[in-house]
């Protein structure tokens, strides 16, 4: 990896491979190959516009085996890091899950799933994680987005005494300007490679796709920030209801006005 970080992500630079010199081309882009599949982000190769088409014997047309060494969490490293989350987790009132883009670098789109449906959470995503959680299942509550946030997702998610954020990048985009009011010490992060807990320990070599598996199988179901949202929640273009002795609400008045004009100028009055 190159030194430096990007401006927009704070992730480290691409790998590249600058080729000028075809005794080193095989072992670069070997090299940049397999960053590219371990890392799951892409890379970039250069060449040298005098050295394309030269023929050179590190190049056959024959296959030559290449193995790319698996990776594996640290099995202890891993229980440590579950039983600090769980200890967290079950013991909170209304933890909420939210997904990140790094959802896809972690390759544990189908374990963030298993800890949504055997976690009762409720779960949101971040805007350019769009694609990544399922955003079908019942139990999502929007976009979290910092200010603008979908609908009642900022005040659930923000409220809650433990949030899981797997795979988050946060940044001035991402939190429209840094106006996300989150607290570290109730704050669980599921990177890659590594978990961080509540800003107090950090444990290394855990894989996301395993954390995010094995605490499914250990955490405590518990559905309340989801029927806090269910509370609070009013569906898109539903005026709720007010009964004879409620106080006097304004989109509720502004439903009578709309009645009173219909039953005087009947639908016409709609088009002007």
């Amino acid at each position: 990896m190159l030194p430096g970080c990007d401006m927009f992500s704070g992730e480290p630079d691409p790998a590249q491979a600058v080729i000028n010199c075809l005794d080193d081309a095989h072992q670069l882009v070997d090299r940049a190959i397999s960053t590219c599949l371990l890392g799951n982000k892409p890379v970039y190769i250069s060449m040298r516009c005098n050295l394309a088409g030269t023929e050179h014997p590190s190049f056959t047309h024959s296959s030559i085996p290449y193995a790319i060494k698996e990776q594996r969490s640290n099995k202890t490293s891993l229980e440590a890091a579950l039983d600090a989350a769980v200890k967290i987790l079950n013991h909170t009132v209304k933890p909420v899950l939210v997904g990140g883009p790094k959802l896809r670098l972690g390759k544990a789109k189908e374990a963030f799933q298993e800890l949504v449906e055997a976690s009762g959470y409720a779960y949101a995503t971040m805007p350019s994680a769009k694609g990544q959680p399922l955003e079908s299942h019942p139990h999502i509550i929007g976009t979290y987005w910092g200010a603008v946030s979908s609908p009642f997702c900022l005040e659930i998610v923000e409220s809650a005494d433990a949030y899981i954020f797997v795979g988050k990048i946060f940044n001035a985009y991402s939190s429209v300007g840094y106006s996300s009011f989150l607290k570290k010490d109730h704050m669980i992060v599921v990177n890659p490679d590594r978990v961080q807990i509540c800003g107090k320990a950090e444990f290394g070599c855990v894989l996301m796709k395993d954390f995010c598996m094995e605490l499914s199988k250990r955490i405590t179901r518990n559905s309340t920030s989801f029927d806090n949202y269910k509370r609070i929640h009013v569906p898109k273009g539903t005026i709720p209801s007010c009964g004879a002795q409620d106080p006097l609400r304004v989109n509720v008045h502004l439903k009578h006005i709309q009645v009173a004009f219909l039953l005087l100028f009947g639908e016409d009055w709609l088009g002007d």
